[in-house]
C-alpha cells in the first residue's frame, strides 16, 4: 500500500513538473518572458544540481535568446556552467566564449574560442568581429571563404580617424571632405568664405551691425564644420560596422547556447 501511495505521489509530482515547464513555454510563446522566467527559475531552484534543474536552466537560456536579453544570458550561462557541468557534453569554454560574443565582447570571446575545439569556421567568424586579423589555420570551406571576403572587404575600407576629421575641420569643410561627405564640405567652405567676405566688406564700409551679423552667421558655419567632420567620420565608421555585421549575421554559424544541442 505504501509503495502504491509513493508511486502515485511521484507520478503526480512528475506530472505537475511537466505542467510547469509547459506553462513556462506557453508564456514564452506569448512573449510574456518575465512570467516565464519566474516559473522556470522557481522550478530550477527546487531541482538544483538535478537533471530536471538542468532542463529548466536550458529553457531559461533559450528564453533569454527569444527575448534578446543577452546581459542576463551571460549570468545564466555562468549558472549553467557552475551547477550543471556534469550534464554538459561540450566544451564549457566554448559556451563561455559564445556568451561573451553575444555581449559584444568580441576580442575576449575570440581569444577564448581559439583555445577550444570549436569549428574553424566559428573561429573565423569570431575573428571577423575584431579589428585585428590574427593568424588562424587555413580554411578552404565555402563558409570560410565567405567570412574572409566580408572580413577583407571591411579591412579594405579603413575607418576614418575621428580626431583627424575634427582637426581638419579647422579649415572649413575639410573635415567633412576627409570623412567622405564632399558636397557638404564644399558647401560649408563656400558659405563660410561668403560670410567672411561679407563681414570684411561691411566692416570696411563702417556697417558694424551688418558686419557683426555676418561674422556671427559665418562663425556658426565654421564651428559646425569642426563638429560635422567628427560626426561624419563617426557615422561613416558605424555604417561600415553595421553593414559588415549584417552580412556576417546572415551566415549559418551554429551557436551551441542558441541550439541547446548539448544534451
Amino acid at each position: 500500500m505504501k509503495f502504491i501511495i509513493l508511486s502515485f505521489f511521484l507520478l503526480s509530482s512528475s506530472y505537475a513538473d511537466d505542467l510547469k515547464l509547459k506553462f513556462a513555454e506557453e508564456l514564452a510563446s506569448q512573449s510574456d518572458y518575465f512570467r516565464a522566467m519566474t516559473v522556470l527559475k522557481e522550478y530550477e531552484f527546487l531541482n538544483r544540481n538535478k537533471i530536471e534543474g538542468f532542463t529548466a536552466q536550458k529553457k531559461i537560456i533559450q528564453t533569454h535568446f527569444k527575448s534578446n536579453d543577452f546581459e542576463m544570458l551571460d549570468v545564466n550561462t555562468d549558472h549553467l556552467l557552475k551547477n550543471y557541468s556534469q550534464f554538459l557534453k561540450v566544451d564549457m569554454l566554448e559556451l563561455r566564449a559564445e556568451s561573451l560574443f553575444l555581449l559584444q565582447s568580441y576580442a575576449p570571446a575570440y581569444e577564448l574560442l581559439k583555445t577550444t575545439n570549436a569549428s574553424i569556421e566559428k573561429k573565423y567568424y569570431f575573428r571577423a568581429h575584431i579589428n585585428e586579423t590574427p593568424e588562424l589555420p587555413n580554411c578552404s570551406s565555402v563558409l570560410c571563404k565567405e567570412i574572409i571576403d566580408i572580413e577583407s572587404g571591411s579591412k579594405g575600407l579603413p575607418p576614418k580617424n575621428t580626431n583627424l576629421a575634427t582637426a581638419l575641420g579647422i579649415i572649413p569643410g575639410l573635415g567633412q571632405i576627409y570623412a567622405g561627405n564632399t558636397i557638404s564640405g564644399i558647401g560649408t567652405f563656400v558659405l563660410t568664405g561668403f560670410f567672411a567676405t561679407v563681414a570684411t566688406v561691411a566692416l570696411n564700409n563702417n556697417e558694424k551691425a551688418f558686419g557683426i551679423a555676418s561674422i556671427t552667421v559665418g562663425s556658426v558655419f565654421y564651428l559646425s564644420s569642426i563638429y560635422a567632420g567628427h560626426q561624419t567620420a563617426l557615422k561613416r565608421n558605424e555604417g561600415f560596422l553595421i553593414i559588415q555585421k549584417s552580412k556576417l549575421k546572415g551566415l549559418p554559424i551554429s551557436f551551441k547556447l542558441m541550439d541547446l544541442s548539448f544534451e
